[in-house]
Order: C-alpha cells, then structure tokens, then sequence
C-alpha cells in the first residue's frame, strides 16, 4: 500500500481542475484516486492505466468515478477491428491480454 504521505507529495497543488496520472502504476492510481476521493475532489479525472475499476469504484463511489476518462481504447470494439491506425486485430490482443491477465 501506498502511504498518505507519498500520495499528499504527488498533488502539486490543492483542488485542481484536472488529475491526470497517465500512466500510473495500478496500486498508485488507486491510491491517487481514493485520496482525491476522500479529499472531497470534484474535478476531471484522466488516466491511461485504470486498471481493476470494479474494486476502486467500490472503494470510492460509482458517482465518483462517473466521468473518468480512461483514455485507452476499448481493444474489443468491434469499430476498431478494421483499423489500422492502432493495433491490427485489436480483438485477438484483448482475447490475449485477457486470457493471460484475466480481470486486468
């Protein structure tokens, strides 16, 4: 687990506009976000690594995370399987990722 501490010297400044911890490990955008959360942050919130949302929305609240943008693609959307600008096949990538990470 993360200390408060480390996590107070993270934030730069106190209630800012936007959070943005792109890209974090998973155990320190949790932390990041439970302590916006329990610091009564309620800005906009940017990540490219939010990792195991089900657990960090029951540790904070569904309303809380309602809006995070999550900036990497949703590698099974069928609108990305004939693309070419991302990853060709992303959907045996996610079929991969999952079956090698499953939940992740």
């Amino acid at each position: 687990m993360i200390a408060r501490d480390a996590v107070d010297q993270v934030k730069m400044t106190k209630n800012p506009d936007t959070l943005c911890r792109c890209p974090s490990d998973t155990p320190m955008d949790h932390r990041l976000t439970e302590s916006a959360h329990a610091d009564g942050y309620a800005g906009q919130m940017v990540s490219s690594t939010l990792d195991a949302c089900p657990r960090l929305i029951a540790r904070t609240a569904p309303a809380f995370i309602d809006g995070f943008l999550f900036h990497s693609p949703d590698f099974d959307d069928p609108a990305l399987q004939e693309k070419a600008f991302l990853l060709n096949n992303s959907s045996l990538f996610h079929t991969e990722f999952q079956h090698r990470l499953p939940g992740g």
